[in-house]
């Protein structure tokens, strides 16, 4: 009776705090300003979450290339190699076609890839986590974490994925707030447009009409 008891506890505890979890990266998507400070809050929360050694964002421009949006933990040279990669290169694009989490125990391949080593230490493993919306994939999200620390993590399995949705949500919500802004910015330069033709025809059609007044005074 005891051990259910305590089974059912840790199980209560667990729960509890992956609602908290959930909680604060909606919480991260409420306040943020814009993309940049949602991927920025994001991360550092989830790299939290997980003592994960780095967290990194990718988006898809292509079908054929990813593109690095927000990093925290790696250094300047990783990033600048890192900005945009094929997506058939590595555990990400099989992230993103399969679109579920995929694990890989060390990161010698990825080495290889930017021809540059992400951590001196050479006990980190990556996980890829697809970014999802409306079964749609954007991009993914990779965390780098200690070796001993992959089978545990494999456990939050489910609210991995229920992050990437979250985080899939918001981004698609802020390209779709990106573009209407883009929309009102060449609707009001049109219609200021149209405006100043109007005014300027005013203006013209007066001088003309001055220039005839001028012109009967003369004779």
């Amino acid at each position: 009776m005891q051990s259910q008891v305590s089974e059912k506890t840790e199980h209560i505890r667990q729960k509890a705090r992956t609602l908290e979890i959930i909680y604060d990266v909606a919480a991260s998507i409420n306040v943020s300003r814009d993309l940049d400070d949602l991927l920025t809050r994001f991360l550092h929360t989830l790299k939290e979450v997980v003592n994960a050694r780095a967290a990194v964002v990718r988006l898809v421009e292509d079908e054929e290339n990813m593109r690095l949006v927000a990093s925290t933990g790696l250094d300047e040279e990783v990033v600048a190699r890192e900005q945009s990669l094929p997506v058939a290169a590595c555990l990400c694009g099989s992230a993103y076609d399969k679109g579920t989490v995929q694990y890989q125990p060390d990161i010698t391949k990825c080495d290889k890839i930017i021809g540059h080593s992400f951590f001196d230490d050479k006990n980190i493993g990556m996980i890829a986590v697809p970014l999802q919306y409306r079964d749609k994939t954007l991009g993914v999200y990779n965390l780098f974490v200690q070796k001993s620390r992959m089978k545990d993590i494999e456990e939050i399995n489910e609210l991995l994925t229920s992050i990437g949705r979250h985080l899939g949500m918001a981004i698609d919500k802020a390209r779709l707030d990106d573009e209407t802004n883009r929309l009102s910015i060449v609707e009001e330069r049109t219609r200021l447009a149209h405006e100043l033709h109007d005014s300027l025809a005013q203006t013209l059609a007066s001088l003309r009409f001055q220039v005839r007044v001028l012109d009967e005074n003369l004779r």
